[in-house]
């Protein structure tokens, strides 16, 4: 089909040179090494013909969780809110994460002020003392994808963070894993970067330098049904998973396709 695999192009190069084709040689090679840049400086074996363009971006729908929440970005806390993560320390917490209408990773988020809703903003759940081993978040719409806005506590010993179930309309259930260092990580120093998931935002709090909770995608896995209801399943080892915002989309989380190709 006229195209020249990586492992192979340096021969090809040479014989055009010695041949005397050094235009296609030169074009070839210089070709190539943009493909080398554009492939994080790896010369690979194949790579993709043709990328499609990109599908538009999704329409997203914020669900309102003033209803369920149950624990506090600060460290204050109040009657029936815990304080964020269950902070023995004074200024331990996530007061620096931006409320109301925000926009993380091109990807709508509402964040709920403390101020304004007794001191509850996110979801908390644990299998410590006083904490509710499960949430239920009423949905009853449809969506291709539902985007997390979410953390873990440091003392989660286990790679689940937590799980999450839709619960269809028509009875049906599916659940997921969230699984730490994939979905999620820790709010302390965080870092985490994947094509569907990443830290949404970070900042310093009053003790820390760097705090910061997460993205996430997670794909509907019956998309053609509507959701009654996610339920959200704390971590049966132990640690705290926090829930901070749930956004719908009418669109699969698009990842681009790379640029390398394995066939």
């Amino acid at each position: 089909n006229g195209g020249v695999a990586g492992h192979a192009i340096g021969e090809i190069a040479r014989g055009a040179y010695e041949n005397g084709y050094e235009d296609y040689a030169s074009d070839v090679m210089i070709r190539m090494l943009d493909l080398i840049k554009k492939a994080g400086n790896r010369l690979w074996f194949a790579y993709t013909g043709s990328i499609p363009a990109p599908p538009p971006p999704p329409e997203y729908k914020t669900i309102d969780l003033s209803q369920v929440v149950n624990m506090d970005l600060w460290d204050k806390g109040g009657p029936g809110a815990f304080k964020w993560m269950n902070a023995t320390r004074p200024g331990n917490d996530m007061r620096g994460l931006p409320t109301g209408d925000q926009v993380f990773n091109n990807i709508k988020f509402k964040v709920i002020d403390p101020e304004t809703n007794g001191r509850k903003s996110v979801i908390g759940i644990s299998y410590e003392k006083g904490f509710p081993e499960k949430a239920e978040v009423p949905v009853n719409d449809v969506a291709k994808c539902v985007y997390l806005l979410h953390s873990s506590s440091d003392n989660i010993p286990s790679a689940f963070a937590g799980a999450i179930t839709f619960v269809y309309a028509d009875g049906t259930k599916k659940s997921l894993n969230i699984v730490k260092f994939k979905d999620v990580t820790n709010w302390w120093f965080s870092s985490l970067k994947n094509e569907r998931a990443g830290v949404a935002w970070s900042g310093p709090n009053p003790v820390s330098t760097k705090v910061g909770v997460c993205w996430a995608a997670i794909d509907n896995p019956e998309p053609a049904k509507k959701i009654e209801k996610l339920i959200f399943h704390a971590p049966i080892e132990g640690g705290i998973y926090a829930v901070i915002g749930i956004t719908l989309a009418d669109r699969e989380h698009y990842v681009k396709p790379k640029i390398e190709s394995f066939g």
